[in-house]
């Protein structure tokens, strides 16, 4: 099942953000698969701890990029990423609820697909703009 469809629109101009991205709309398409095709617990756990471990390398690769290139807005866009990690706490437990029986709802899977979009047309083109032969 496809939550998010990538389309060029998603792009930043810069290739190592832009693969970064389309692995992200990936796994939150294959966390959207489990979810609402009911895979199960132990799916849905290992789907979105891959999705969560692709975050944190993609916001280290983000990170180094923003330290090599002297990125002025580097403090608000860290920010940005500690917060969604604070985020992910939350959401995180909501995943583990689903073997006791609880359902996520689609508000989880609506959560993260905003939260890219937003990540990529809020934060990253602007890093992308500021990385010289992007």
């Amino acid at each position: 099942m496809e939550w998010i469809l990538w389309d060029e629109t998603m792009n930043t101009g810069h290739a190592g953000l832009d693969e970064d991205h389309r692995k992200l709309v990936a796994l939150i398409n294959r966390l959207a698969d489990g979810l609402t095709n009911h895979k199960g617990a132990a799916f849905c756990r290992d789907a979105f701890g891959q999705l969560v471990e692709h975050v944190q390398q993609h916001f280290a690769m983000e990170e180094r990029l923003m330290a090599e290139h002297g990125y002025l807005d580097a403090e608000r866009h860290k920010a940005h990423h500690a917060t969604l990690f604070e985020e992910v706490r939350v959401l995180s437990d909501a995943i583990e609820a689903i073997g006791a029986g609880a359902s996520p709802s689609v508000s989880l899977l609506d959560f993260l697909e905003v939260w890219l979009k937003h990540h990529i047309d809020g934060l990253d083109r602007s890093l992308a703009a500021a990385i010289p032969g992007s």
